[in-house]
C-alpha cells in the first residue's frame, strides 16, 4: 500500500485532523498543512504542529506571500525541478 493509499485509509478510519498528525510524523517539518486555493487567497482547511497539538489551524495567506505562488501558476507538484 502506498503512502497516499495508507494516508486516505487513515482519513476514512480515523478523520482529517488524526491522519495529518500521522502523515506529519512520517516527515522531518514541524508543520504539515492542507490549503483550499481561493481566488488569491490560501484558505487553511487543517495544521499540524509537531511542538503544540493544539494548534490546528493557521490565518488564511494571500498566494503571492507563500510558495504555493508556484503551484498554483504550473499546476505541478512543488520541488526540485517542477519550477
Amino acid at each position: 500500500m502506498t503512502a497516499a493509499e495508507q494516508f486516505q485509509a487513515r482519513i476514512d478510519s480515523d478523520g482529517l485532523q488524526t491522519s495529518m498528525r500521522w502523515l506529519n510524523q512520517q516527515v522531518p517539518y514541524r508543520f504539515t498543512a492542507i490549503f483550499r486555493f481561493d481566488g488569491d487567497m490560501l484558505r487553511n482547511v487543517c495544521l499540524v504542529d509537531k511542538l503544540n497539538s493544539e494548534i490546528t489551524r493557521c490565518d488564511d495567506q494571500p498566494i503571492t506571500e507563500s510558495y504555493c505562488i508556484y503551484i498554483n501558476h504550473t499546476r505541478k507538484k512543488f520541488g526540485s525541478g517542477s519550477v
